[in-house]
């Protein structure tokens, strides 16, 4: 009996060890792919915003299709379960962006939210566009002003980030 509880023992802590040593190189794995994946998100949005400067198709992202007009939403698909709609809100102050909502199958994600509607100033030539990463991990809401670029980036399907750059 005491050879048995020794070699449970022994099973069981190299259980344990096995899991840790597993656990802790899976964290180091995910941080080292999430670093890498910011960097190339980052030359991700400069390449469209340099592309839309010189007015120039972008190429190398995925670009959603318009699905549709409905007063003053408009809302962009990409394939049959990705769905992304960009609200405006028009008053005598001028026409602000008040949201930006996507969805994904039964995931409703809030990318942008104006509760002030006086944040994003968008001009009647405004343009929408939604560009995806070609491995599907970044997705990039674009307002197209004549003076400004504005991009939300939805990181991993759980973080936005925002990135504003002058036309000139």
């Amino acid at each position: 009996m005491l050879l048995y509880d020794r070699l449970l023992m022994k099973v069981t802590s190299l259980i344990v060890f096995i899991f840790c040593c597993a656990s802790n190189t899976r964290v180091l794995g995910q941080t080292l792919v999430e670093k890498k994946l910011r960097d190339k998100e980052g030359k991700e949005i400069a390449y469209i915003i340099d592309r839309i400067k010189v007015n120039r198709k972008v190429d190398s992202l995925i670009e959603w299709k318009l699905y549709g007009r409905n007063g003053d939403e408009f809302s962009y698909r990409y394939k049959r379960d990705k769905l992304a709609f960009f609200k405006q809100h028009k008053d005598t102050g001028g026409i602000f962006l008040q949201s930006i909502n996507y969805y994904h199958r039964s995931l409703k994600k809030v990318i942008f939210y104006n509760d002030n509607l006086d944040l994003y100033e968008i001009t009647d030539q405004a343009r929408f566009r939604v560009w995806m990463s070609n491995d599907r991990l970044s997705i990039y809401f674009c307002v197209i002003n004549s003076d400004k670029v504005m991009i939300w980036l939805l990181s991993n399907g759980n973080t936005v980030y925002t990135s504003t750059s002058a036309m000139k």
